[in-house]
């Protein structure tokens, strides 16, 4: 933006710019519009006659009047008490001004990723304990990973490795998201403040796409089996027992009654897609561990929910990697039942998914319950 006239001798140059923090075109046009008023602003404050200014230290200046809140707090803390006194962070002299240009010397390309984030957890102290936990979990790990150097030697392909590697790592994806969000504030924060002239982590977020916290979901091994019924308290361990030789869902789970397991048979009638009602075979290797009374539910949690996250405490305490969950146990009994040669269609049956265009049919009350208990009986486990 040009400078006017009367401020260009003070402030040594014609123009003067203003990262808009985006490499959105639509993005930088809205915050221009909304950055120009207040720049104009700036200008005519800072025309005024003021004794002892300093162009470069003007300058600077007037860069942090520019920067957000938060930006801003940083430097008013670096220059010292005397600048807080002052209408504007200008009219510094003496050990004030040399104060100020200390301070900001400090914040130009030498500044290491490490001392930034320090600078930025000291600026959002206004922000909620959580905000503030966010961003500091968020900025140590990406430290973590990148390692200290040189902030402007951060680049986005450093911020999406960090990511990828997060959720590689069996970081939940919401996590993943919450870094990616935490990261841009950060950058954004920088080039406010003048220490990056880009956001080096705008739209690294879109590696995370096509990621799903489904995807990473993945079959017990039997090792990893035997580690976690080390672990489980007796109810938890007699539903895990029956999740992995049935495939049921943990709602469906939820959803017995003492009626629905009789005659070695499981009733489905609960379940979120009409192909989910089946009934399926009970497994010889948990007869016995479905008795209740006939109105009486098999299992005792009060939700899906707190099962999950009993089931999830777990497996932490197994030291099992994160990606594995209750619905684990569900691709377990899936994948053994393909390692057995199953066919595809009773596989279906089975776990109550609809297979357009197969020959059986894939609701498993139509399914022959001899093939399907043949079916069941073929998955094992070396527990």
């Amino acid at each position: 933006m040009a400078v006017p006239r009367p401020l260009r001798t003070r402030l040594g140059k014609a123009t003067i710019t203003k990262s808009l923090g985006t490499d959105s075109i639509t993005e930088a046009r809205r915050r221009r519009d909304l950055a120009l008023p207040e720049i104009r602003r700036l200008f005519a404050e800072y025309a005024e006659e003021r004794p002892g200014w300093d162009p470069e230290l003007l300058a600077a200046q007037l860069r942090a009047e520019l920067a957000p809140a938060e930006a801003r707090a940083v430097l008013l803390e670096e220059i010292g008490r005397a600048a807080l006194d002052a209408p504007v962070m200008g009219r510094l002299d003496g050990p004030a001004g040399a104060a100020a240009q200390r301070a900001l010397d400090s914040l130009g390309d030498d500044v290491t990723l490490a001392t930034a984030i320090e600078q930025n957890l000291r600026a959002i102290t206004r922000l909620s304990r959580s905000a503030q936990a966010n961003r500091r979990q968020a900025l140590h790990a990406l430290l973590a990973h990148t390692g200290d150097k040189p902030l402007g030697q951060l680049t986005r392909a450093d911020v999406a490795a960090w990511l990828t590697a997060a959720v590689a790592a069996g970081k939940k994806l919401s996590t993943a998201r919450l870094w990616s969000s935490q990261a841009v504030a950060f950058g954004s924060w920088a080039v406010a403040a003048g220490l990056l002239d880009l956001n080096p982590a705008e739209g690294t977020g879109k590696v995370l796409v096509g990621h799903d916290d489904h995807q990473r979901r993945r079959a017990f091994q039997d090792d990893e089996l035997r580690a976690l019924f080390q672990v489980l308290d007796p109810e938890l361990d007699r539903l895990t027992r029956v999740a992995v030789h049935s495939g049921l869902r943990a709602a469906e789970l939820l959803g017995l009654r003492g009626r629905h397991t009789r005659e070695g048979l499981i009733v489905v009638e609960q379940s979120k897609t009409a192909a989910g009602r089946r009934i399926i075979p009970a497994h010889s290797a948990i007869a016995g561990l479905l008795e209740a009374k006939a109105d009486a539910p098999v299992f005792g949690w009060p939700t899906a929910g707190a099962l999950s996250k009993a089931f999830s405490r777990a497996v932490r305490r197994a030291n099992l990697p994160a990606g594995l969950v209750l619905h684990s146990t569900r691709h377990s009994f899936g994948q053994r039942l393909r390692d057995a040669g199953v066919a595809p269609d009773l596989i279906a049956a089975l776990l109550g998914h609809r297979l357009p265009g197969v020959t059986l049919q894939v609701y498993a009350r139509e399914a022959p319950l001899a093939l399907m208990r043949a079916a069941v009986e073929a998955v094992q486990y070396d527990i």
